[in-house]
């Protein structure tokens, strides 16, 4: 069984996936001509957002916590020189004219591919079951998920840009403590008008839950 800093970490994990696989996303068709302007312009804002809400978070909760556990570590120090990296990254993204969006992109995909593998290793070597109790690790993984939704927003939108870029399994697992009616229903079937023009940014979705078994296509139209 995972104890609470496992569910935190993997959950930490999961979002750096999703957000990682959304910004390749975005790449491609970030080419001249290959999606409408508005639409590509639309997909960077809602990954530039996800982003901020993630490390806004890890910034106003996680480290905070952290800090005042273990102290001002190197681990702790390199998260947020690489936070403010990404910040500048993501900086010049908003700023680059159209022509200049595909060397943009790049650029913050390199530096937040490079910051989730140095933060993933730096956070799972922390000692954690000497720094909280399991329902403090429950509480400040709550906090952290609370504080990114305030900066999602609109929030079915970019739910589905996160859960619809993680694989079935890695999806279940993202969702286990989500009401099954948002994940199962509202999201892929209720909600899908607004996110469905997003869908050349999206892993495939999986069929609303009200398509009938075996039916053709398994995927959201």
């Amino acid at each position: 069984m995972d104890t609470p800093h496992d569910t935190l970490l993997g959950h930490n994990a999961l979002s750096h996936r999703a957000l990682l696989r959304l910004l390749e996303r975005i790449a491609p068709p970030a080419a001249p001509g290959a999606v409408p302007d508005d639409l590509l312009r639309s997909a960077v804002t809602a990954a530039v957002t996800a982003l901020r809400a993630h490390h806004v978070a890890e910034d106003e909760v996680m480290v905070p916590f952290l800090r005042a556990r273990a102290g001002t570590t190197d681990a702790l120090s390199a998260i947020h020189h690489d936070h403010e990296r990404v910040a500048a990254a993501i900086a010049r993204l908003e700023r680059a004219p159209r022509a200049e969006l595909p060397d943009a992109l790049s650029g913050v995909l390199r530096a937040v591919a490079e910051h989730c593998t140095r933060e993933e290793g730096l956070l799972a070597a922390l000692p954690w079951t000497t720094l909280a109790g399991p329902d403090e690790i429950r509480a400040l993984g709550k906090a952290v998920s609370d504080a990114s939704r305030r900066h999602l927003r609109p929030a079915h939108v970019h739910l589905a840009l996160l859960l619809y870029n993680l694989d079935p399994d890695e999806r279940r697992a993202f969702t286990d403590r989500m009401p099954a009616f948002v994940s199962k229903l509202l999201l892929p079937w209720v909600f899908r008008g607004g996110w469905r023009r997003m869908r050349p940014f999206l892993a495939p979705a999986p069929r609303p839950v009200l398509s009938r078994p075996g039916a053709s296509g398994g995927g959201i139209r």
